[in-house]
């Protein structure tokens, strides 16, 4: 994972088109960039893997680790049911749970989200739109 500075600096001109793109599409400048990842990995130009995350199958279910916290081993049914969690507190529709037997928390921090595994631990901090990718990464496993 990349310990550069999270500033991205773009030619003024590119920034107002970046913005116009956005305000096009109904979304915000972060969303554009999160699309065109998004676009990227769809068409195979990258692997869905978010720097930091392992997400892996094993043969008991998906083995979960967030940047340097243990890993944890959750069943494919629960790995499921927590990417539904997750997709439903970003989205709003879902109140934040922790689920002690699992030892897994999805919560909101501020603008973001926390995800901890293992529960309780230190967590990691989200943008709403890598939440949903993370969703989607575990589901993709739990298959």
């Amino acid at each position: 994972m990349s310990t550069a500075s999270p500033m991205l600096r773009l030619d003024p001109r590119r920034l107002d088109q970046l913005k116009a793109i956005a305000a096009a599409t109904g979304t915000t400048s972060t969303g554009v960039i999160a699309e065109l990842i998004r676009a990227n990995i769809a068409a195979g130009v990258i692997g869905p893997a978010i720097p930091g995350v392992t997400v892996t199958h094993t043969p008991t279910g998906v083995a979960i680790s967030l940047n340097d916290n243990p890993r944890t081993v959750i069943t494919h049914d629960f790995a499921r049911r927590l990417a539904a969690c997750i997709r439903g507190v970003v989205q709003g529709t879902e109140e934040p749970t922790i689920f002690p037997i699992e030892q897994v928390a999805v919560l909101r921090q501020g603008t973001g989200f926390k995800i901890v595994v293992p529960f309780p631990g230190s967590g990691v901090a989200f943008p709403g739109d890598l939440a949903l990718d993370l969703a989607d990464l575990i589901e993709g496993v739990a298959k």
